[in-house]
């Protein structure tokens, strides 16, 4: 929110370059700007087709600093990775056409968590899949939401405990159908100073979530597989679905803290106006504060 300045600084390619590669950290921190806010926000996808893992992950830290600095900002951070793949039914034994069932399997990590002294921040995460054109997973009922400004947090689907969840679709042996799984994560927070002339008193925010994803799938009950295009090989196995694997998805996240605002509370001084934060940590099997 000043000049509506968008800073990006990375590294690393912001697409992989396969189906087993991260994006790396894409980070904007107003370093080029001056004076330099206090300000940092970033994002990652990683990938991990071949055995079924797919993660996000998107965080701030931002801070007014008057009088070094007047302006207002809003720091955010956002990113989501989709994996599309076109699959076909296989049989040694069984003739094409033979009736069959697909099942697909999902275990779900994540961790989020917000905190602002203007109550200005939001956090959220979201999971969707599609095969054969059968919404197995629908975003709006898979999903993580909390706004500071309104109260509001929405915690439903995959991200309710067991953090698990099966679809089948009916198809054939011989049959290629499409499918889609996605996941996406933001992070934002709005900083600036408040008072009076002479009694200013600086805000800061900060805000994490992020998600990973074990997924697989399986012909059910019959001597047949399915073989991925995009891998050009089987598909990931639906036995191989586990938390664990979920958990290991769950990219990295360095503005993760363990009590919400907290570090960055004790980076900037002179704030004068207690921390208001709801922040929660999840995993796929347990909840800790």
């Amino acid at each position: 929110m000043s000049g509506n300045t968008t800073l990006t600084e990375s590294s690393d390619p912001p697409s992989p370059a396969g189906p087993d590669v991260s994006t790396g950290f894409l980070e904007a921190n107003g370093s080029s700007l001056t004076p330099p806010p206090a300000i940092d926000a970033g994002a990652a996808a990683v990938y991990g087709l071949s055995t079924g893992m797919l993660g996000v992950t998107s965080g701030f830290d931002a801070a007014s600093n008057f009088p070094i600095d007047s302006r207002i900002f809003r720091a955010v951070g956002g990113a989501s990775a989709s994996y599309f793949d076109d699959l076909t039914v296989t049989s040694s034994t069984l003739p094409v056409g033979t009736p069959v069932t697909v099942r697909f399997v999902f275990d779900l990590g994540f961790t989020e968590g917000v905190s602002s002294t203007l109550d200005q921040a939001t956090s959220s995460a979201q999971i969707s899949s599609v095969a054969a054109g059968v919404q197995g997973l629908a975003a709006g009922d898979n999903r993580i939401f909390e706004a500071l400004d309104t109260g509001t947090f929405i915690q439903n689907g995959l991200f309710l405990a067991p953090h698990h969840a099966e679809y089948t679709i009916p198809t054939t042996v011989g049959a290629t159908f499409s499918f889609n799984v996605s996941l996406a994560s933001s992070s934002e927070g709005l900083v600036r100073f408040t008072g009076t002339l002479g009694n200013e008193v600086n805000h800061f925010s900060n805000g994490w979530s992020g998600a990973g994803v074990s997924f697989g799938g399986e012909v059910v009950g019959a001597d047949a597989e399915l073989v991925s295009g995009l891998l050009a090989g089987p598909f990931p196995s639906a036995s191989q679905v586990s938390p664990t694997n979920a958990e290991a998805a769950v990219p990295a996240n360095p503005f993760e803290v363990p009590e919400p605002g907290s570090a960055l509370m004790l980076s900037v001084g002179g704030l004068g106006l207690a921390m208001r934060a709801r922040g929660r940590h999840f995993s796929s099997r347990h909840l800790s504060r």
